[in-house]
């Protein structure tokens, strides 16, 4: 019965902390990603307007999503919903879409 226990554990799905790209779409726009700064993921293009695609979009608790001043559409194609916990911050319009769903958490920031 403890290894079935044990075994039972193993099927938690993990949460993905930073946001993760969907390798089979391409981006529109150019962007670029940098991830250099701890738990930080900072999002810029020369172009004005941006269509990216996610694997998953989820910002954990302390972490934070920077994009710059131009205008982001997120797509996301995974199959889980977005968590954001973090700090989810840009000077351009910023459009999130999941249809798994989106959820804010109290530790969200602006």
């Amino acid at each position: 019965m403890a290894t079935l226990t044990v075994g039972m554990f193993g099927l938690v799905p993990v949460a993905h902390a930073l946001p993760v790209q969907d390798a089979t779409h391409t981006n529109v726009g150019g962007a670029t990603i940098d991830t250099s700064v701890t738990k930080t993921m900072g999002i810029s293009s020369s172009s004005s307007h941006n269509v990216m695609n996610w694997k998953s979009f989820s910002i954990a608790n302390g972490e934070k999503v920077q994009f710059d001043t131009n205008n982001y559409l997120n797509l996301v194609r995974g199959v889980s919903k977005s968590e954001i916990d973090g700090t989810l911050s840009g000077g351009g319009t910023i459009y999130l879409i999941n249809p798994n769903g989106i959820l804010f958490g109290s530790s969200a920031g602006r």
